[in-house]
């Protein structure tokens, strides 16, 4: 199963903990804006 945490992706302190856990090979973010356009800018 995988791991889920709730963060800010900007939470340098998280994301040091999270890394240092696991062998992590690539990050997906699928964030976006509504908008296509708003979204590719």
């Amino acid at each position: 199963m995988p791991a889920f945490y709730k963060g800010d992706i900007r939470d340098k302190q998280l994301l040091a903990k999270i890394f240092a856990e696991y062998s992590i090979g690539a990050v997906i973010h699928f964030a976006c804006l509504k908008k296509v356009v708003e979204s590719i800018n």
